[in-house]
């Protein structure tokens, strides 16, 4: 029996102890800077929760700010003294509109009194996936509007699970570091010598390489209409507080945007038109098309919001292709010249970054083509998506598909194009070789052809294919891609001058022969593009 009561004793002891332990542990390290409520110092190469800081900061200084911009940390880097002394930047990464409508109540309810605010809408909003993520990120839980949000919130941070930097803080590892991301933020101010720095090779060189920002506006499955939804909650919100609303969307740098599904994008402008006006800053224009106005390619510079601020007080900006007011009637004039600054700029940036076809979705290189029913290829005014017009331009469905195919980590939609192997094949086609024909192709002035070859195959098993470009019968170009480890399972760009043929109807066709035998001949035209620079 005393054995008993002493296991008993003993593993209720235990039990407080680790009940005490875990929670006396997190508070003391407080790698959030939650319970020490720190907004100037962080952990070294640790994140603070920057929904509550920002938060708390406004709230213990409510009578100095009436006016707030919201947005992700897309609008880290405005420079808000342009728009005057009582402003302040409430943002935080993958800030969206779901969670500003959320602050701006509980800035209400704690009486701040708010006179002007401005959104600014991200791709990001529409993202089911980043949503998910905020819901389940402990580093982003939003700052608690009542007392059992308050309880729960502070027992999160208690009771969570330490991990390793946890550890490293608790041994003192890791020391306090200034942090720049609360209070130093906000007099944050456009300094030239950022631009000698974005304009460098090394930043320009960087850029290029660097792939689409990870949340992009390009499934149906997105969650445009809970966002029109927020947006329309919130625009009522302001109105019966007297607040003075200013949305717009953000600039998207050119490999975002052309990962987007633009024609979902029209259908949320469309819908945003009918709640609120807005700005527009997205398309394809002097500003997102130009390396040295990001620091990646999902941030712009301050020189870029100093635009921004300029559209929206109604100044001269230096660049005027840069942001528009949409109201409804306006809406698709506006969409129209957003199409055509696309149709514009696309067929430069082509040239420019050879990676961004592999970046941009199907529906965008339609969306920037004059897409037809038929044989019939305009391609002088200036830009043509060849995938644009199959499958009307093959035979023998068998042999030649479409499919977006992935190498080396690039998604190109692509014509599928195998060598013949079956006697039947052979019926159909005029050679033993792979044949995709367009007949009617009007050039322009200065024609280019533009692709990204590919043989996807295991090393070896595949002898190599040679792609053939043909003009009215004429092989003008070639390309062998062998079998071996170093030319299968990869893109090889491929460009294709074609001065000779300048204003002229012609017959193109594409051409796919094998070198000795057809085994997994799976040869592919990456996104095939006829362009006028």
């Amino acid at each position: 029996m005393k054995q008993q009561i002493f296991l008993f004793f003993t593993s209720l002891i235990i039990g407080f102890t680790g009940l005490t332990a875990l929670p006396l542990f997190n508070y003391i390290t407080d790698q959030y800077r939650i319970f020490h409520q720190d907004m100037d110092y962080k952990y070294e190469e640790s994140e603070t929760n920057v929904r509550f800081l920002h938060m708390l900061n406004v709230l213990q200084n409510s009578k100095k700010y009436d006016s707030f911009i919201f947005g992700s940390s897309r609008i880290g880097q405005w420079d808000i003294s342009e728009l005057g002394n009582s402003w302040y930047k409430l943002f935080y990464a993958g800030g969206v509109v779901k969670e500003h409508y959320r602050h701006i109540k509980i800035l209400l309810k704690h009486k701040v009194a708010i006179k002007e605010i401005i959104v600014a809408i991200d791709h990001m909003d529409f993202s089911t996936k980043l949503h998910k993520k905020i819901e389940h990120n402990i580093i982003w839980k939003p700052f608690p509007s009542s007392v059992s949000e308050t309880i729960q919130f502070y027992l999160s941070y208690l009771f969570k699970k330490p991990g390793e930097r946890d550890i490293q803080i608790f041994a003192k590892k890791r020391k306090l570091v200034k942090n720049y991301d609360i209070k130093a933020v906000q007099q944050y101010k456009w300094n030239e010598s950022i631009k000698k720095e974005t304009l460098s090779k090394e930043h320009e060189l960087k850029l290029l390489k660097e792939p689409p920002f990870a949340y992009s506006f390009n499934t149906k499955t997105d969650r445009m209409n809970q966002t029109i939804a927020e947006i329309n909650s919130l625009v009522i919100l302001c109105r019966n507080n007297n607040i003075n609303l200013t949305l717009l969307i953000n600039p998207f740098h050119y490999k975002n945007l052309l990962a987007m599904d633009l024609f979902r994008m029209e259908e949320y402008k469309q819908k945003l038109s009918n709640i609120s006006p807005f700005y527009d800053f997205s398309g394809l224009n002097r500003i997102t098309t130009d390396n040295q106005f990001w620091w990646d390619t999902s941030h712009y510079t301050a020189q870029v919001s100093n635009e921004m601020i300029k559209v929206i007080q109604n100044q001269k900006p230096i660049y005027p292709d840069f942001g528009m007011l949409v109201t409804k009637e306006k809406v698709d004039a506006h969409l129209k010249e957003v199409r055509s600054g696309i149709l514009e700029n696309f067929q430069g940036i082509v040239l420019y970054d050879e990676n961004v076809v592999s970046d941009a979705s199907m529906n965008s290189i339609l969306y920037s083509s004059e897409k037809t029913g038929s044989h019939t290829v305009n391609a002088a005014s200036g830009i043509y998506s060849l995938i644009a017009c199959f499958p009307d331009s093959t035979s023998n469905p068998e042999l030649s598909q479409i499919h977006n195919i992935t190498l080396e980590n690039k998604t190109i939609p692509s014509i599928f194009a195998h060598p013949p192997w079956k006697p039947e094949h052979f019926s159909k086609l005029s050679g033993d070789y792979n044949s995709i024909q367009f007949k009617d192709v009007k050039l322009s002035d200065n024609p280019i052809f533009k692709t990204s070859l590919a043989l996807r195959a295991e090393p070896g098993k595949s002898d190599g294919v040679e792609f053939q470009l043909v003009v009215n019968d004429n092989t003008i170009a070639s390309q062998v891609i062998t079998g071996s480890s170093q030319m299968v399972n990869k893109w090889h760009p491929w460009t294709v001058r074609l001065e000779q043929f300048a204003n002229q109807k012609i017959r193109l066709e594409f051409r796919v022969l094998k070198i000795n035998h057809t085994w997994v001949d799976h040869a592919f035209w990456g996104n095939p593009l006829l362009l006028n620079p």
